[in-house]
């Protein structure tokens, strides 16, 4: 699994943009806040 450091909100925002779009292409399995959470802070 990828491993992102984000510095700033921005690109916080940004990944969980994709993340969502990604999350509907896909089906629409899409990540909770608490688990993107989780994911940034490992």
């Amino acid at each position: 699994a990828r491993v992102h450091i984000f510095h700033n909100a921005s690109q916080l925002s940004a990944a969980w943009r994709q993340t969502f779009a990604d999350g509907r292409v896909r089906g629409g399995e899409l990540a909770r806040p608490p688990d993107m959470l989780a994911y940034v802070s490992r």
